[in-house]
């Protein structure tokens, strides 16, 4: 994909004939003149036109669309096929709830709602949704067709079809606004929104508000939101650089060698010579080391920004489809290795993380905190058990009293370690667990944080804090260690436990030897995710490490199967 394709702006080619559909109109229109004047003072004025209309020629096509709309019956019982069957039949019912009336045209002319939306199908790339997903010029196509001749024979099919791309347009862009890319979606929660598409918009068009509506039909998540403030920086530097002939300015430079990772931020220091820094670039997208800005190394820049921007896009697409219900939420971003707090949608704490490694990695997941334990025992994976402690115990028949661990039945009772058989294929079975003691030496340190999920994960301490230097730091076997539990903990029982309970303070249950349960009955959930590009106010937008593989993999299965509307 070239960088031109991503990034065309799309010109309105329908301008230069505007005026002369205008006088074929007067010219149609003359021997009733006197009786339109007395009629356009008691229409319904479109403050995005300024004038008064009558469509003259809204029954042929209110026919026409009821005959589409027919044809593409609505059946919420029923849904199934591709998502495009589906934004079709949310089309057929925008339809049938306005009568058939046309919403986009009037007199073999674009409404201003039309504009509107053109405009906003233009800015698609300013959210994250590239043009082969999002394509404006379509519709001004079809439009430029439509008005170019006032008498052709071919207006009334053009008029529908113009109709029907852009209700369609608008589904579709809201729908992907919300929700995200689906190639086909029957849970419940997205069908319950989707069905209201159709009154949504039109009651958006009634009240003239349509961009608004559509706009806001985006998650309120603030490292959604985050990223898309910092897009249009992400896209000029993008434009400058495509465009460049002739070097480029140390600014635009900077903020290419900062999303690369090779300066900290999107400046030159002391310590970054513009030299020393493209010379790292260079290096590290095997071009020869010079330190000069040669053409080859500008469209290296150019096509790594691209692509990055498509990480951006995937990104963003993630996040739609994180579904965030409460304010008060725990985000883990895998990747970042970071967990941030937020009380009504205020990051208020935020934490560095030991996440999964590869071959054990920490899952997606949403789910809600249900308690707080101190010092916990730990109930040992039998897959750690045994691709890990097996050949231990086998050899040293002291490894299990050493290191404080103890087995126990499916009752949870405590039994001897001899009943179990170690060189037998599966030792444990379904009879046995192994269980460490709490205290000194537990892998859960001093507390964990429990919420369900099918994948038994969960918060924790650890008392392996030296990994906390690393900047990389995927070493888990899927859980997530949190560097300052103790902190997260007193946060978390001061807003969601503390106010409702009069009880022993947690800071007090951490530091005493006693394993204690913390119930929190407030709504908080946790939400550990994915991402692979974040932004902050000082900084922009800042790409992290692939760690699992996952960005080629998805960008791959959700964009190229997407047909530009």
């Amino acid at each position: 994909m070239g960088t031109g394709n991503l990034f065309t702006t799309t010109t309105n080619p329908t301008i230069l004939h505007r005026s002369r559909v205008l006088f074929h109109n007067l010219a149609s229109y003359f021997v009733v003149g006197f009786l339109f004047i007395l009629l356009a003072g008691h229409e319904n004025t479109n403050p995005r036109l300024g004038e008064s209309h009558i469509d003259f020629y809204q029954s042929e096509c209110q026919h026409l669309l009821e005959i589409h709309a027919k044809a593409s019956q609505f059946n919420p019982q029923a849904v199934s096929g591709s998502m495009d069957f589906f934004i079709e039949a949310l089309t057929s019912e925008f339809y049938a709830q306005r009568h058939f009336s046309p919403a986009w045209t009037i007199n073999y002319t674009g409404t201003g709602h039309l504009d509107t939306l053109i405009q906003l199908l233009d800015s698609a790339v300013y959210f994250g949704l590239p043009e082969p997903i999002i394509n404006a010029a379509s519709l001004n196509n079809t439009l430029f067709e439509m008005e170019k001749d006032a008498f052709d024979d071919n207006k009334l099919r053009q008029r529908v079809q113009l109709e029907l791309a852009a209700t369609r347009s608008a589904i579709k862009y809201m729908l992907l606004l919300s929700k995200g890319i689906r190639q086909n979606d029957t849970t419940q929660q997205f069908l319950d929104y989707a069905f209201r598409m159709p009154h949504i918009l039109n009651t958006s068009i009634e009240t003239n508000n349509l961009s608004e509506t559509i706009l806001a039909q985006q998650p309120n998540i603030p490292m959604y939101n985050s990223i898309i403030a910092q897009l249009p920086v992400y896209i000029e530097t993008l434009k400058n650089i495509s465009k460049s002939t002739d070097g480029l300015a140390k600014s635009i430079l900077a903020s290419v060698l900062f999303y690369e990772g090779i300066l900290e931020q999107p400046a030159f220091d002391s310590l970054h010579s513009v030299e020393q820094s493209i010379k790292i670039y260079q290096a590290k997208n095997h071009l020869s080391s010079t330190g000069k800005l040669c053409r080859q190394t500008v469209n290296s820049m150019a096509e790594r920004l691209e692509k990055n921007y498509m990480r951006i896009a995937l990104n963003l697409d993630r996040l739609r489809k994180v579904e965030i219900t409460s304010g008060n939420f725990i985000f883990v971003n895998i990747p970042s290795y970071s967990l941030h707090a937020f009380h009504n949608n205020k990051e208020e704490k935020t934490f560095n993380v030991v996440v999964g490694k590869e071959k054990t990695p920490t899952p997606v997941l949403s789910s809600r905190l249900e308690k707080i334990i101190t010092n916990p025992y730990w109930t040992v994976p039998k897959s750690i058990a045994y691709n890990e402690m097996l050949s231990r115990i086998r050899k040293d028949s002291s490894y299990l009293k050493r290191n404080r661990y103890f087995i126990i039945n499916w009752k949870e009772e405590t039994v001897h370690d001899t009943l179990v058989n170690w060189y037998h294929e599966d030792p444990l079975g379904k009879r046995y667990w192994i269980r460490q003691e709490n205290g000194w030496g537990n892998a859960l340190g001093k507390v964990k944080f429990i919420f369900p999920n099918n994948y038994r994960v969960y918060l924790h301490d650890t008392p392996s804090k030296r990994l906390f230097k690393r900047e990389h730091r995927a070493f888990s076997h899927g859980c997530i260690r949190v560097q300052h539990p103790d902190e997260l903990a007193q946060y978390l029982s001061d807003k969601y436990y503390a106010p409702y309970n009069d009880s022993i303070s947690i800071s007090e249950s951490i530091a005493g030897r006693e394993r204690e349960v913390f119930d929190i009955a407030a709504n908080v959930e946790v939400h550990i995710q994915y991402i692979t590009c974040s932004a902050d106010t000082e900084n922009g937008l800042k790409f992290h490490k692939d760690l699992y593989k996952q960005d080629k993999t998805e960008l791959e299965a959700i964009f190229e199967w997407q047909k530009a509307i």
